[in-house]
């Protein structure tokens, strides 16, 4: 679990929604609220199950697959999110011990990348051009070609070219390139990070924006309500999925930020799918064990192929056999609530 996620599981959730509103019992685990803030029905529709932290309005349906109880209190009380959040990290800590305590602490004081300050961002200046008619564009382009990256995916995905790329636009360290570069938008199109790839694989291999800890690529444009979202690493296996017809976010990494998570329950998914590289189990089990508290159904899949030979969701863009490995994989993905996660884990060790 999220350091918020521990403070919120120990939320008195009931004390919390007294302090707004009045309520009555619904049974012996639930409570009734008159008014339902998403769709005004004051007949007593709401219901909020303390305990599990969900709810559900027997009218709109508002609730229905919800898993942040902060989008409930938020409502409620006519806060934002950020504030009820920012509350429950401040409260919780007086009421718990030992180590969640110091784990809590240490939320409260965590260096400005990982708070969850959910601010509207900052928009950054992009490096590089959209030029692909230079001679280091050519470049570019040839390795787009060697990778399977289409002009419709540069069109699409809206991707540049750098000659040399530093950690900001205008950073005094710059690496020689050339760079393909990912600019990562925001859900409203704000450029936020970037992150490039050297064409001749010379290291740096990458380079990324500072913040890039805190995104996803590519979230612009997503909306709520996503039935499988997949997590990969990297931008080539985000986009290999996506041609494949998935709706797929790269991670930059094994690791998930705060913010990052904070991200991927804004979008609802239905089920979130797991298709990092297996060469950091820890990490992997680490994070996937984390999410599982956050979401009904969370998948793992595997995609270690019988030849040995390491084969990426980033390959199908220029391997036509490789899709229906991916495909494959993808429909037999393992659920971590089932007994066969626990054997495929002991399995890879």
């Amino acid at each position: 679990m999220s350091r918020l996620w521990d403070a919120i599981d120990l939320l008195d959730v009931q004390a919390w929604i007294e302090q707004y509103v009045e309520t009555k019992s619904g049974g012996p685990t639930e409570l009734i609220l008159k008014d339902c803030p998403k769709c005004h029905n004051n007949k007593g529709k709401l219901y909020v199950n303390p305990e599990k932290k969900v709810w559900i309005c027997y009218v709109c349906e508002w609730g229905r697959n919800q898993h942040d109880i902060v989008i409930l209190l938020s409502a409620i009380s006519d806060r934002s999110l950020n504030d009820i959040r920012k509350e429950i990290l401040e409260a919780v800590p007086a009421a718990v011990s030992g180590d969640m305590e110091e784990q809590l602490t240490k939320a409260l004081n965590q260096n400005p990348d990982e708070q969850l300050d959910l601010a509207l961002p900052i928009s950054i200046e992009l490096p590089g051009s959209d030029n692909f008619t230079t001679l280091t564009g050519q470049r570019v382009l040839a390795y787009c070609g060697r990778r399977g990256v289409k002009m419709d995916d540069i069109v699409r995905y809206k991707l540049r070219l750098s000659g040399k790329l530093g950690m900001t636009a205008n950073s005094d360290r710059k690496w020689p390139g050339p760079f393909l570069v990912f600019p990562v938008f925001d859900t409203y199109g704000t450029p936020v990070g970037y992150q490039g790839r050297h064409v001749d694989g010379r290291d740096p291999k990458y380079v990324s924006s500072k913040s890039i800890a805190n995104w996803l690529w590519p979230v612009e444009n997503l909306r709520p309500w996503i039935s499988l979202l997949i997590l990969v690493e990297g931008p080539f296996d985000a986009m290999g999925l996506q041609r494949l017809g998935y709706t797929a976010l790269c991670t930059f990494g094994k690791k998930l930020s705060l913010v990052q998570e904070h991200i991927i329950r804004e979008l609802k998914p239905e089920t979130l799918l797991f298709a990092w590289d297996l060469d950091a189990m820890k990490e992997i089990q680490r994070t996937v064990s984390r999410m599982s508290y956050a979401f009904d159904r969370v998948l793992v899949a595997d995609f270690e192929h019988p030849s040995g030979k390491k084969v990426d969701p980033g390959d199908a863009l220029n391997d036509v056999s490789v899709a229906a490995w991916i495909h494959e994989r993808i429909a037999g993905a393992i659920d971590v609530a089932s007994p066969e996660f626990l054997e495929w884990q002991l399995a890879k060790v």
